[in-house]
């Protein structure tokens, strides 16, 4: 099998540092799968990230001025970064990865720029409408490319489904340009791909799963693990979206304190090659949390209106009682986490 990753993807978790980032890169012998980024991935990627460096800094420096205005006395501010150096370092990082885990890029095609244009004019996908989408139709154009020889299937792990995908199968403008289109399966997430390939071949640790659902004595200590993070985990997430079913963005949920943990339970718990575990962990927990809903978001969004129900807007306090499903990595020990990802979260 061939893995195209898609900067989509990659931009889900930059420092691949997450539980299903480890389960993939570590895991990928046992399929057998090698895992292929397109040059112009790696080119998005690093970009990404340096935009996303930029706007950090300055909002640091907003941050530490309005800090010097409301503290008595003299603060060092926030050492600047070095951003041309932190992008350089990471790309060698991210190729390092890639090479470690047994993987290559590939080349920016040699489409002649006049079929470049020809279906651009077309608005055939990966283009939209208005004839944006250039990068996109590199990325196919890579991916098509490992269709032209053999009998490999190819899976592609792409977020950016509106552009390259139809439901869960290729959009028909691109099953036209290869053979069997069949060959290429989308993936929107390395976690999706780990779920299909790479979890059901490895080994199950059952005896593990009864330690962590008793947790007593000197079982593992993942579940104090939990307790201490999870409020920040919850603080990391677009709480508003799946608390209050409210577009992302809109008003400003902060969990504040978690008041109850109402059922923690294991769903399966597997060895990686490495001896590593890893765990699925869903959590029930009442969280208090503060709202605050201003006059433009309540005016320009049906759905806040809907949500608040002519109650107005303005700042409360409400306990939200979540479900929480948790990806973890722990060591061979199973007493240590070592990384782990939202799999997803249900208010109930």
């Amino acid at each position: 099998m061939i893995v195209v990753l898609d900067s989509s993807v990659l931009c889900q978790n930059l420092r691949l540092a997450g539980s299903a980032s480890r389960v993939f890169f570590g895991n990928l012998g046992i399929v057998p799968a090698t895992v292929l980024i397109p040059e112009v991935v790696v080119d998005e990627v690093v970009n990404f990230l340096r935009e996303q460096l930029v706007a950090a800094q300055d909002a640091t420096v907003q941050a530490n001025r309005r800090l010097s205005q409301l503290l008595s006395g003299t603060r060092r501010p926030m050492e600047p970064v070095a951003v041309d150096q932190e992008v350089s370092d990471y790309k060698q990082y991210l190729l390092k990865r890639l090479s470690d885990a047994g993987g290559r890029t590939i080349p920016y095609p040699k489409t002649p720029h006049d079929k470049i244009v020809q279906r651009a004019l077309q608005r055939r996908k990966p283009f939209k409408h208005k004839g944006s989408g250039y990068r996109d139709f590199l990325v196919w154009e890579s991916v098509r490319a490992q269709a032209f020889g053999g009998h490999e299937h190819i899976a592609f792990a792409t977020a950016n489904t509106s552009d390259f995908a139809s439901g869960i199968h290729l959009h028909q403008d691109l099953s036209r340009d290869i053979l069997n289109p069949q060959r290429v399966e989308i993936f929107t997430s390395l976690q999706a791909f780990n779920e299909k390939h790479i979890l059901p071949r490895l080994e199950t640790v059952e005896r593990f799963d009864d330690d962590l659902r008793h947790a007593t004595g000197g079982k593992p200590k993942v579940t104090d693990w939990i307790r201490k993070n999870l409020l920040n985990i919850l603080r990391d997430e677009d709480f508003g979206y799946w608390a209050a079913d409210l577009p992302p963005g809109v008003g400003s949920f902060w969990p504040r304190e978690i008041v109850t943990f109402d059922a923690m339970e294991v769903r399966s718990t597997r060895k990686l090659r490495d001896d590593e575990l890893a765990c699925e962990i869903e959590v029930g927990v009442s969280v208090e949390t503060h709202i605050d809903i201003d006059d433009e978001d309540y005016d320009n969004h049906k759905e806040v209106r809907e949500w608040l129900d002519g109650t107005g807007t303005g700042s409360w306090y409400e306990i939200f009682e979540v479900r929480v499903i948790l990806d973890v990595t722990l060591n061979a020990e199973g007493l240590e986490v070592t990384s782990h990802d939202v799999r997803g979260i249900e208010r109930v």
